[in-house]
């Protein structure tokens, strides 16, 4: 599911990114990218009391996460345009550098 919000961001569909990451994060043991990706569609939808929240959530699942630590995990993405589109919402939700 993670991977399917990940795929809607890239499409520019931001609620139902959101909505997959939410779904995604409440699968046992799910990892900090569920919680990153919703992070960065609530920062593309503009929703920014649930932002502060999910960005604090993030913090507490993955303390080292910034831009570059995403950036540096994302290597697989080859499209520059996807990983500014990633990094522009981290940004917009005051993920440091």
């Amino acid at each position: 599911m993670s991977y399917g919000a990940l795929t809607l961001l890239f499409d520019h569909q931001f609620e139902k990114a959101l909505d997959w990451a939410e779904r995604a994060r409440d699968v046992p043991n799910c990892q900090y990218w569920a919680t990153a990706h919703a992070v960065v569609a609530l920062a593309n939808l503009g929703r920014d009391k649930d932002l502060a929240k999910m960005v604090h959530n993030l913090m507490v699942e993955e303390p080292k996460f910034s831009r570059s630590f995403a950036k540096k995990k994302l290597f697989y993405l080859k499209r520059d345009d996807q990983m500014e589109l990633y990094l522009a919402g981290l940004a917009k939700a005051g993920i440091p550098a």
